[in-house]
């Protein structure tokens, strides 16, 4: 049988142990908070506002006509318009999420097809071949073939409302038929931040 002073050790020690570990939810939580939250620290778009727009418009796109063909469409993601007062904040991550979306959850109707100029520079890194010193091409690298060139062109163009006590965003996704020319815009994305 254990004496006193041990009893009061091993009592001690078991609630020490139970105390740190209650605490590690709490750290973690702190440190990693869930993305589809915003925090009061911060301002402006948060990474809930990257979230909402993706699965929303994802959810869309998905229920067009267009994409319910027996056929898989083929879509380039293009790039991002940025209309607002902050030429330089990189709108880029909309579009990232969006595309990752497509990817996991449209992949039996949609084809992702890689922008041309990053094909390029990705066989210019990759693909070995006589060199081409002048830049004019040699003929090594093969032209893909018509059937992989893509249906259709996804872009964002981005806009912004300043007012004194807040600002509102505007983010239309916008589809182009890149064969008829026909625009197809998406359930735009809209949000009103605090200053």
């Amino acid at each position: 049988m254990l004496s006193h002073p041990f009893r009061l050790a091993a009592i001690g020690l078991v609630a020490l142990m139970a105390g740190c570990y209650a605490d590690r939810p709490h750290e973690y939580a702190h440190e990693r908070p869930d993305v589809r939250d915003t925090s009061p620290d911060d301002k402006g778009l948060q990474s809930k506002d990257v979230l909402e727009a993706s699965d929303k418009v994802c959810m869309y796109l998905l229920q067009l006509p267009e994409f319910n063909q027996p056929t898989r469409q083929k879509i380039v993601v293009s790039n991002v318009e940025n209309r607002t007062y902050n030429p330089n904040f990189n709108y880029d991550i909309f579009l990232q999420r969006l595309r990752a979306n497509i990817g996991k959850y449209g992949r039996d109707r949609i084809m992702l097809i890689e922008n041309k100029a990053r094909v390029q520079h990705l066989r210019s890194d990759e693909i070995e071949g006589p060199s081409d010193d002048f830049g004019q091409g040699d003929g090594s690298q093969p032209i893909p073939p018509q059937s992989q060139n893509p249906d259709f062109s996804l872009y964002l163009v981005v806009s912004e409302l300043p007012n004194q006590g807040n600002r509102y965003y505007l983010f239309n996704f916008d589809i182009t038929n890149l064969h008829t020319r026909e625009q197809i815009p998406l359930d735009p994305y809209e949000v009103k931040i605090n200053n």
